[in-house]
């Protein structure tokens, strides 16, 4: 070997030993604003007993100009907390000696899975986390609550059944009700849908709630997100064979179909707000369908849509801007089956209601069946509708336009405020002054 290729090798190792023998160092925090959480408290969205959360996300930041070494990042509750954290990657409850360099971060990702017990209660959950470095010390709250229901997982209703308010129900696989049952939700009820669950009925099914306390059937999903969010749940089906039945001041949302209707089965859905289906709110295929003074809203398909059969709609407001996918069907489709060979439409009414959206036109009907009655099917201006306030205003066109030959039927709007006599309005509520108080 030459020397000045011996010469070359030496130093290539004098400066390889160099860079790889020194070690970055990582100092003290020297201030309490050297390091900062993302957030000092964090909640999550109330869980089912039994049920895991999403995952939460906490960052540390490195404010200052140095890298750090951070003492320790702790969970105070440690192994026995029912919250989870993962530190930078690590699934640990501590973990010390975390370096961190200048303007750099780090995550923690943090879950809560809810406990069981006798299912007679609601929980509270709380725990911290800690992290300590040099005598400062940096926290985040942590809380979630939990849910107790009473679980129905394919059950089959033999006998007549009463669900009432003392707990909230959450049905997972099919509930269903044989013939010669009904079953009967008790007013301030609330049934929590799992995903691809469904109710299918068979017998009867009877659900009175009132104006201050409903029954209230949704997806079981609790996360703020999914308020209004379609297709969580399958469907409510009266299916053939099935015996009257009833929704009266009922709370309905987040199915494919809200309501289906087989033929020749009777319905009557009263005082009742229907919303955010992915496929239909109310489909009957051959029912009898009363809808009166209520509110239906956002479909990816059909508000309202009656094939053969019967339907008579009074003192409702049907308003459909759905936003999760293009819709290419009218709000209201009311007609017979056609050559399907399916039942036939009977004369068929829709009276002092309001028909809007955003697809033109909204209203597809048989138009030699269906009397329309002082009803609006062009555009309405509602108080917010795009925050799901419908109500109307003195300015209104809807405003004391209906006819006030139904008014026995439907004295009070759904708001349980007395309609006007003489000049009540079109629609589910009578209007409010301009620059009156706020709507609820």
């Amino acid at each position: 070997m030459s020397l000045r290729l011996e010469h070359i090798y030496i130093l290539l190792f004098v400066l390889l030993s160099t860079l790889f023998g020194c070690e970055r160092e990582f100092g003290a925090v020297r201030s309490v604003s050297d390091l900062l959480l993302s957030t000092d408290t964090i909640s999550f969205d109330t869980l089912f007993a039994g049920d895991r959360s999403t995952t939460a996300i906490l960052k540390l930041y490195n404010l200052s100009d140095e890298d750090l070494n951070v003492e320790s990042i702790s969970l105070a509750g440690s192994d026995k907390s029912s919250f989870r954290i993962n530190i930078d990657g690590q699934a640990l409850s501590k973990l010390t000696n975390i370096r961190l360099y200048s303007k750099d971060s780090l995550y923690i990702f943090i879950d809560v899975t809810a406990g069981v017990d006798d299912g007679s209660s609601n929980a509270f959950y709380d725990d911290r986390i800690d992290v300590i470095s040099s005598g400062f010390s940096w926290s985040c709250a942590l809380m979630a609550y939990s849910l107790n229901a009473k679980v129905l997982d394919d059950v089959v209703i033999t006998s007549d059944t009463l669900l009432t308010a003392e707990l909230p129900f959450r049905i997972k696989g099919e509930l269903k009700v044989e013939s010669n049952a009904t079953l009967r939700l008790q007013e301030g009820t609330i049934v929590y849908m799992s995903p691809e669950s469904r109710i299918e009925v068979y017998g009867s099914i009877s659900a009175e709630g009132t104006t201050e306390s409903p029954v209230v059937i949704r997806g079981d999903r609790l996360d703020k997100f999914y308020n209004n969010v379609p297709a969580q749940w399958d469907w409510i089906c009266l299916n053939r064979g099935a015996s009257n039945s009833l929704f009266r001041n009922v709370n309905i949302s987040g199915a494919k179909y809200n309501l289906q209707i087989d033929s020749a089965v009777s319905v009557v859905v009263e005082n009742s707000l229907m919303r955010d289906a992915s496929e239909g709110v109310v489909l009957s295929y051959g029912g009898n369908v009363v809808i009166g003074n209520s509110l239906l809203y956002n479909s990816g398909g059909s508000l309202v849509k009656q094939v053969g059969g019967s339907l008579e709609m009074i003192h409702c407001t049907l308003s459909n801007r759905y936003e999760w996918d293009d819709r290419r069907v009218a709000s209201l489709v009311v007609r017979s089956a056609g050559d399907s060979g399916g039942p036939n439409l009977t004369t068929s009414l829709v009276a002092n209601s309001i028909i809007t959206g955003n697809h033109q036109p909204e209203t597809e009907c048989d138009t030699m069946l269906v009397v329309f009655d002082h009803c609006l099917t062009e555009k309405v201006n509602f108080v917010k509708a795009g925050r799901y306030n419908f109500h109307i205003d003195t300015a209104s066109v809807a405003a004391r336009s209906a006819n006030p030959d139904y008014l026995y039927r439907y004295p009070v709007d759904l708001d349980g405020n007395l309609r006007d006599v003489e000049r009540p309005s079109i629609g589910v509520y009578e209007p409010k002054t301009v620059g009156e108080a706020p709507l609820k």
